[in-house]
């Protein structure tokens, strides 16, 4: 049967297998091979041009945000693929584009056991606006980003409450009779993922939202 598609994937034992279709179990690294024509023969000198190819991450999800983080964002952010856009066309694709990379890097924590804070929209200007701010006693304000900044706060301060109100008893849902075992291991990752969060609110950025909101 002609197929236009080709992944080749590493099994347990360390033997290379081939598919015609998605893997939908795969633990390991694996390339896929796309004809982009079905039809079309391959040969040496053509090879570029008749396939697509790339590799998969084991896990969707950071296939998924490298996608966002190196095409999506790029593409949709920059200033020449919306120059002639109308600028509240322009504003609402630009929060959708933060909106869509932050939900995807929060569920990639998620899975990784971690909390991400996500970043307001307009995050690469902190700098600039804090420097205006500062040097004009607190005049030149940047309303947008101001408000981007107090709608992340808000959702941060409901990610770490949740992250605090979490109890290891959950482990005894459903009837279950847990080892001490996890106990131990519930709050060893409450610490990391503690740790994690305060290491993300001492980034610069974070630092320069904080200042901007102190002198407004």
């Amino acid at each position: 049967v002609s197929t236009r598609m080709l992944f080749i994937t590493l099994s347990a034992g360390g033997v290379l297998q081939a598919t015609s279709t998605f893997p939908s179990h795969c633990k390991t690294k694996s390339v896929y091979f796309i004809k982009k024509k079905l039809f079309h023969s391959l040969f040496e000198d053509r090879v570029h041009s008749h396939l697509i190819y790339g590799d998969l991450c084991p896990k969707p999800i950071d296939q998924l945000a490298v996608l966002t983080e190196e095409v999506f964002v790029p593409m949709l952010s920059n200033p020449y693929v919306h120059k002639n856009w109308p600028s509240m066309v322009t504003r609402d694709v630009k929060k959708h584009v933060t909106d869509l990379k932050n939900s995807v890097n929060q569920v990639r924590g998620l899975l990784n056991g971690q909390t991400l804070l996500p970043m307001p929209d307009g995050v690469e200007k902190v700098a600039e606006v804090e420097r205006r701010i500062i040097e004009s006693g607190g005049e030149d304000v940047n309303l947008q980003l101001k408000s981007a900044i107090e709608g992340a706060v808000i959702k941060w301060a409901a990610q770490i409450n949740d992250v605090t109100q979490e109890q290891s008893s959950i482990a005894f849902n459903g009837g279950a009779n847990p080892t001490p075992s996890f106990e131990i291991q519930f709050w060893a990752n409450r610490l990391k993922n503690l740790e994690s969060i305060y290491d993300q609110l001492r980034d610069e950025r974070v630092q320069k939202m904080a200042s901007i909101m102190e002198h407004t």
